[in-house]
């Protein structure tokens, strides 16, 4: 019998506070190693962790995800390679300088530790932010309901359209653009 251990909610729960404990699992060839990044303890409310709500959202070839609660989320990775994962090493990267950037703080990392000293990231633990989904198809099922309504409604040839018709959709426009720049400017 073959099973998934990310649908065990216990052994979820473990690996998140295995990060918190800094714990480290001896094994052939190296040892699995827990970290916690310096958001951890901002992010993980432990005693509220047991009473947590997991969710599997569905994996793709590469990751398999998984919510804790409305503030966690485990990445575990399914194709890893030698090395730190690049989410992780941006995440670091971003949080050792100043000023909030516009990303998932990063709580933690599962890591394989080779007996040489070569990492490999088998999972991340991030925030969870609540979204609707990537900005081009946010945009585009926007303009599709504004084409919909506009064919749609016998009215509409007759009735100018408002200057600030899209006023809402560019204002949040905007702010992914500050977002983007914020970004940008941490990076520089």
């Amino acid at each position: 019998l073959l099973a998934d251990a990310l649908f065990d909610d216990a052994f979820v729960r473990a690996v998140v506070r295995a990060i918190g404990d800094r714990a480290s699992v001896p094994m052939a060839g190296g040892r699995l190693q827990f970290q916690p990044a310096p958001a951890y303890a901002g992010l993980v409310d432990r005693a509220a962790l047991a009473a947590a709500a997991i969710a599997r959202p569905g994996s793709d070839g590469a990751q398999a995800l998984v919510l804790i609660g409305e503030t966690l989320q485990l990445q575990a990775l399914r194709r890893v390679r030698p090395g730190l994962h690049p989410a992780l090493q941006l995440g670091r990267f971003l949080a050792a300088r100043a000023g909030p950037a516009p990303v998932l703080p990063i709580a933690g990392a599962l890591d394989h530790v080779a007996d040489g000293g070569t990492p490999t990231t088998l999972a991340l633990l991030q925030a969870q932010v609540q979204n609707q989904g990537d900005g081009r198809a946010w945009v585009e099922a926007y303009l599709d309901r504004f084409l919909d309504d506009w064919r749609t409604d016998p009215a509409a040839e007759r009735v100018s359209v408002p200057a600030d018709v899209h006023g809402a959709c560019l204002l949040l426009l905007q702010t992914v653009g500050r977002c983007s720049g914020a970004l940008h400017q941490a990076l520089a």
